[in-house]
């Protein structure tokens, strides 16, 4: 199963990997268990500091 992910929660790359806000990440890990491959369609930027994690499966771009 493939899965898209349309959010307006800013995913970032840090040290080549995508990241993003930590409590978000974790919930998609939970769900990217559950398929073969996913997509996110976000904004790449934000202006503030924010705490991020890697996601487990990175999103094919």
């Amino acid at each position: 199963m493939k899965f898209l992910v349309v959010t307006n929660a800013p995913t970032l790359i840090q040290k080549g990997h995508y990241c993003a806000y930590a409590p978000y990440v974790r919930e998609m890990d939970v769900w990217t268990d559950y398929v073969k491959a996913y997509k996110l369609v976000s904004p790449n930027q934000y202006s503030q500091e924010l705490l991020t994690l890697p996601f487990k499966k990175q999103p094919n771009w």
